[in-house]
């Protein structure tokens, strides 16, 4: 039997926990902060271990008389229960550097203490907010975000231009750029035909601008040839020379025009676009013919429609001249007028057809004028006799003499068979003198 005077059995109970300094609780008496040791505890009993930033943790322990036993306590931390929303949603959450998702976000691990969150979304400017959690109360957080962008209004002169917007293209003038990020921006306007333009924006969130570029036409050029050549062009009635030529036009239409003498008018109409080399080609008509012509005698002036054509010249006859060719009459009717000193002009009219050769031979009559030789003549025959002719001089040819021995009658005498020729103008002229001076 147990003696009546000793004392009663205890137990003995060691407490740590992690953290430690946890304060500490049995059945409601406060034990201090642990680790401790909690003795006479005979019986069963409830532990609690509360701390700031932790869970308040609870344990039931039953002791048996003189018995001792350890426990430990893993408390938990308390974490915070934060809820974020943005406007508009699908921002960058990032909580002291780490990246924790896109809004609208839920986070239910964070430890009390202080923090620092930033919230991203392209476009906007960065929100930069400051965190404390306390406890498990649960914290939503509302970010409006503030645009970092503004809309660009862009057009051009003329209009149809192509937008590219930093090196991408985005349409055709006039257009909205939507939502273009602040600063500095390069936009580009294209055309084709037309110089490009480039201009450099510096855009402010939320202040929208309008970009205008008028647009220089590139110069165009027209390479006008026509067959045949040389002929007369015109552009828009302003005469470039002949052909084939090079002309510098401004874009759009304009009205060539060719003309060569003989040849009818070609008018042709082209369209060319800024920058841009055309080769224009006209072919002419030939809507003229020809007069072929010959006179008797030659040394005949010729004259078309008032105009001077020259003068026929001797061919193998002596009275009848070489063709005369009168080319790129126009068809129609033609005054024609042949003139020699000493014969009768002739005027007459005369119709050429297109493509064909008028061929006509004119006999001018001569001015019947007294015969009066003026020069004699002695040549000498095969057989050695000797004759003596009087006549007019009408012509010397190759040393050879041409003379009108009696009306109408000609002769040519050769350089071989002449032994001598005499001027009778001058002893017809002393002897007139001489009888002159006789009379007085």
């Amino acid at each position: 039997m147990p003696e009546e005077n000793a004392p009663p059995a205890t137990g003995q109970l060691y407490v740590a926990t992690d953290p430690s300094e946890a304060s500490l609780f049995c059945n409601g008496v406060n034990q201090g902060l642990t680790p401790a040791t909690i003795t006479q505890l005979p019986g069963e009993y409830l532990i609690t271990v509360k701390k700031a930033g932790f869970l308040e943790e609870r344990r039931t322990v039953t002791f048996r008389a003189n018995e001792r036993q350890p426990i430990d306590i893993k408390m938990e931390p308390v974490t915070g229960l934060i809820l974020i929303h943005s406007e508009p949603s699908g921002a960058e959450v990032i909580l002291n550097d780490a990246n924790k998702g896109k809004t609208p976000l839920f986070i239910n691990d964070l430890l009390p203490g202080k923090y620092s969150m930033t919230v991203n979304l392209p476009n906007y400017l960065p929100k930069n907010i400051d965190l404390t959690v306390k406890d498990r109360t649960p914290v939503k957080i509302n970010v409006e975000m503030a645009p970092d962008f503004a809309d660009v209004k862009c057009e051009s002169e003329p209009a149809g231009a192509t937008l590219v917007v930093d090196g991408v293209k985005r349409g055709k003038t006039p257009m909205d750029v939507p939502k273009l990020s602040s600063g500095s921006h390069t936009i580009e306007f294209t055309l084709n035909g037309f110089a490009p333009v480039s201009r450099t924006i510096i855009v402010q969130a939320s202040q929208p601008q309008t970009v205008s570029a008028k647009l220089s036409a590139l110069p165009a050029t027209f390479e006008i040839s026509t067959e045949p050549a040389e002929a007369r062009i015109s552009v828009n009635e302003q005469s470039k020379g002949f052909s084939p030529v090079t002309v510098s036009v401004t874009p759009g239409t304009h009205v060539i025009k060719a003309e060569l003498a003989g040849f009818g008018v070609v008018v042709s109409t082209n369209t060319i676009a800024g920058g841009q080399n055309s080769q224009v080609l006209l072919v002419l008509e030939k809507n003229s013919g020809t007069l072929l012509l010959t006179t008797e005698p030659a040394g005949v002036s010729v004259f078309i429609d008032g105009e001077n054509r020259g003068s026929s010249r001797i061919g193998d006859s002596i009275q009848i001249s070489e063709p005369f060719t009168v080319d790129l009459l126009s068809a129609g009717e033609h005054n024609l007028q042949l003139t020699k000193d000493g014969y009768h002009a002739i005027k007459k009219t005369v119709t050429i057809v297109p493509n064909q050769i008028l061929p006509l031979h004119e006999k001018l009559k001569q001015i019947p004028i007294p015969f009066a030789p003026d020069v004699s003549v002695t040549i000498v025959t095969g057989s050695g006799s000797r004759h003596t002719y009087k006549g007019m001089l009408k012509e010397r040819s190759n040393r050879n003499l041409i003379l009108e021995i009696a009306p109408g009658v000609i002769r040519e005498f050769q350089t071989s068979e002449i032994v001598n020729v005499e001027l009778l103008y001058a002893e017809e002229k002393s002897e007139q003198d001489a009888k002159e001076a006789e009379e007085e």
